[in-house]
Parts: structure tokens; sequence; C-alpha cells
């Protein structure tokens, strides 16, 4: 009961748009909400938990931002992959593949978003993979060409 409670608070805290308001409260609210999991072994949701938190971390642009973001990130990807929920990987690999593309780490960014978004077989109407298709032909472009 109190962990849908505080997932509650999160999904309050952390908007759609996350660029558009940012809540100081989140990384505390983040960090009791991972704690719990962790402590009650109700892993289910910590891989959007970090990848949320990678985010908070990107967006209160300390100087070691980026690398707590993939650090963060790559931990979300993992849980993800443990578990096996593909709609999780997709997530962590999108934010880690946006990092990347910031970094000009194009082809590194490419090709692990290109690798879990291959293997969905439908819900391409869904607003994760259509995000997450976006970002492959953004990086498309960004692609240098061969003359």
């Amino acid at each position: 009961m109190m962990m849908r409670r505080i997932l509650a608070r999160v999904c309050r805290l952390y908007p759609a748009d996350f660029r558009a308001r940012f809540d100081p409260d989140m990384l505390a609210t983040i960090d009791q909400a991972l704690e719990r999991c962790r402590r009650n072994e109700e892993l289910w949701y910590l891989p959007e938990l970090l990848r949320i938190k990678g985010e908070i971390a990107l967006r209160e642009g300390a100087a070691d931002a980026n690398t707590a973001a993939e650090a963060q990130f790559r931990q979300a990807l993992d849980w993800a992959q443990r578990q096996d929920v593909l709609a999780w990987q997709l997530r962590s690999a999108t934010s880690l593949a946006r990092l990347w593309r910031r970094q000009d780490r194009l082809a590194d960014a490419r090709d692990h978003l290109a690798a879990i978004y291959g293997r969905f077989t439908e819900g391409f109407a869904t607003a994760d993979l259509c995000t997450a298709k976006r970002l492959l032909d953004e990086l498309e472009e960004d692609r240098p060409r061969r003359v």
C-alpha cells in the first residue's frame, strides 16, 4: 500500500513532459521509492525509477551529470533485462541513446536503441515506440554520409 502511494507521488512529480517542469522534491521521492523497492523486494518498478533518477541527474546539470545519468540508465537497462520487460528496456535505451546523441556517440546510440526497438512486433503507435522511432530517425539523419 505504501509503495502505491510513493509511486503515485512519483507520477505526480514526474509529468509526461518532464522538461517543462521540475520539482525539487522529485529526487528525494525517487530515492525513497528506490529504497522501498529494494527493502521490500518489490523490484517490478525499479528499472523505471532508476531511469527517472538518471533524467533528474541530467536536469540538475551537476558537473558529473552525464556520468551519473549514464550509470542510472545502464542500471535501469540491466534490471529491465533481468526482468525481461521489453517496455522498460526501450525506455531505458531511449534515455541512454538521447544522452549518447548529445555526446556525439551517434553510432552507439543508434545501434543500441535499434537493437531493442527491433525486438518489438506490435504496439508501434504507442508513445514509447513512437518516441524511440523518432529518435532513431533523427540519429539516422545525424549519421555522417560517405562521399
